[in-house]
């Protein structure tokens, strides 16, 4: 009975977590895991903008990327705005232009342009929209449009992707802004950083940071 018992006493270990909790690379897993990481980006060194011990070289080497990214952000911002969203005609505006049209225009024409006759010499926006049109209401389930026609469906679909993605972003941000709250040290004039070295990782971590630096990290994180 003595095996026994003691099978049954490690066991007990294991399930109360004696075992796993002495374990240094477990403990550094349970506290890994309420631990908000900087990643490798131009926001996220923005932290560490005009930190004396880095160096006016470095610091330099960190503001030119900030102010870059920024500045990219910007234009791309003004490209999708002044450019790419007044790009094509929105179907409120042709409405009254295709109305008269079809009220004017030979039944042969029409005829053509809704059979998509590749020998037609006129009407060729018509039937462009018209291609557009049955494109975006293709149904495979039988007769009828609705969200589970072609465009509405992948319309659903890329607006999912993007919120989620969206949303992973924000809450990374939201994470991180927490953390720096937390961590934010209203009589505090300079950073505290600590190094540390375990058995599956090594790095610093910050212990302390003043007020200036966490409103600056915030104003950082807006137009990320």
């Amino acid at each position: 009975f003595a095996a026994v018992n003691t099978v049954l006493a490690d066991l007990r270990n294991v399930v109360e977590g004696e075992i796993m909790g002495a374990h240094p690379a477990v403990q550094e897993l349970f506290e890994s895991a309420n631990t908000v990481r900087l990643e490798e980006s131009v926001w996220d060194v923005a932290l560490f903008t005009f930190y004396t011990p880095m160096g006016r070289g470095t610091n330099y080497a960190v503001i030119l990327p900030i102010l870059l990214t920024m500045f990219l952000q910007v234009c791309f911002t003004c490209v999708v705005v002044l450019f790419i969203m007044d790009s094509e005609d929105a179907p409120s505006d042709l409405i009254d232009a295709f109305e008269a049209w079809r009220l004017t225009a030979d039944s042969t024409v029409i005829a053509d342009v809704c059979n998509s006759n590749a020998s037609l010499t006129t009407s060729f926006r018509q039937q462009q929209t018209y291609e557009i049109y049955r494109t975006y209401t293709f149904n495979t389930l039988g007769e009828g449009y609705g969200l589970h026609c072609a465009g509405p469906f992948t319309c659903i679909l890329v607006c999912c992707a993007w919120t989620l993605t969206v949303l992973e972003v924000l809450g990374k941000i939201m994470d991180k802004m927490l953390s720096i709250y937390h961590l934010t040290d209203f009589r505090s004039d300079v950073m505290e950083l600590q190094v540390f070295q375990t058995v599956r990782s090594s790095g610093f971590k910050i212990l302390t940071i003043p007020l200036h630096r966490a409103a600056w990290f915030l104003c950082i994180s807006i137009p990320e």
